[in-house]
């Protein structure tokens, strides 16, 4: 996954990047290893959160963890 432009319409809550992009992350910190990028305005599907981040699965099924620092949830 190189990059993720566009928005999921899902029913439930979702999290909204409020940050240009995000490093889309394997684990929910800094040291999890990026396996993509999510950008400004994209919604995301909450699964959870930990620590300050939102664990999140982008429409082509891949699952992540962003920065809430940089991201709301809706």
């Amino acid at each position: 996954l190189t990059g993720y432009a566009g928005e999921v319409g899902v029913s439930g809550n979702v999290v909204k990047v409020t940050y240009d992009y995000l490093r889309l992350r394997a684990a929910g910190s800094l040291k999890g290893k990026v396996i993509g990028k999510v950008y400004k305005n994209n919604e995301l599907e909450y699964i959870g959160e930990a620590n300050g981040w939102y664990h999140v699965r982008l429409p082509n099924g891949t699952e992540g963890w962003v920065s809430g620092k940089y991201s709301k949830k809706q």
